[in-house]
């Protein structure tokens, strides 16, 4: 989706997808591509999920220490390395960076433990490090996947609805911006920009994901919220829109962003 839409203009990424294998970074660490020069940034989105095919998450950890292994090789000025949201665990929010984390077990413990490690790392030497704690990718994940099913096969959606009489929301961005920010950091980073070592990553505000199933044109109707659903995840994006001019999308914007970038079959 990245590819599809990395702006014009913006320094052209050299693109290493997951077919290399789990732990292509390490692969690469000890056998760096021909490049024509050092790399100024390094830019490592790879991770585990609780639905990757292969592989535990706690690699989250080893994936990210051999992207920084790498980075350091090549001789790259900064290396900006994926997190996530779930690192804040229940948190309404606005979540801020300095917000303490709490995680719940499983993947967002996994990613939490993957910060402590490489920040720790970054502190011995090597090139600066930011983690990116990414929000709700519009297109690559929930609500969408589910959307698109219902679609499919005619059967309503079922959305969880909290005792407030609302449903969840989240901090969606979509491929385009998400696209967009990222050439960005690079950006800062080449010409000498201080980053800071922890950045959220979201759009500028949350978006119910009631809105985005009806900008998706998606049959769905609520059940009662189980007890261990989180309705509101906020990610205070203060930090970045310092750095970038972060749109207020809505949610048809963010359902339109991610339709561009997504591979029709």
């Amino acid at each position: 989706m990245l590819r599809r839409a990395w702006p014009q203009g913006a320094a052209p990424p050299l693109w290493h997808d997951r077919r290399a294998g789990p732990l292509a970074w390490d692969m690469l660490a000890e056998a760096p591509p021909d490049l024509p020069e050092a790399p100024a940034t390094v830019v490592c989105l790879a991770g585990v999920t609780p639905k990757s095919r292969s592989g535990t998450l706690d690699e989250n950890t080893a994936l990210a220490l051999a992207a920084h292994k790498a980075a350091s090789l090549w001789g790259a000025r900064h290396l900006f390395v994926a997190s996530t949201s779930a690192v804040y665990g229940t948190g309404a929010g606005p979540l801020h960076e300095d917000t303490p984390l709490d995680p719940q077990p499983g993947y967002g413990a996994a990613k939490a433990r993957m910060e402590e490690s490489l920040l720790s790392l970054a502190d011995s030497g090597g090139p600066a490090v930011t983690v990116l704690r990414i929000g709700n990718v519009a297109g690559a994940g929930e609500p969408f996947a589910s959307a698109e099913r219902a679609r499919r096969g005619g059967v309503p959606l079922q959305l969880d609805r909290f005792a407030d009489g609302g449903g969840p929301s989240r901090n969606f961005i979509g491929p385009g911006t998400l696209a967009r920010v990222l050439a960005a950091l690079c950006d800062h980073a080449v010409r000498g920009t201080p980053l800071p070592r922890v950045l959220n990553v979201g759009g500028r505000r949350p978006q119910e994901m009631a809105d985005i199933l009806d900008a998706l044109a998606c049959p769905w109707e609520w059940r009662p919220a189980p007890e261990t659903a989180i309705q509101r995840l906020h990610l205070d994006t203060t930090r970045l829109a310092a750095l970038f001019d972060l749109p207020a999308q809505s949610a048809t914007d963010v359902v339109r962003d991610a339709a561009a970038a997504t591979v029709t079959t």
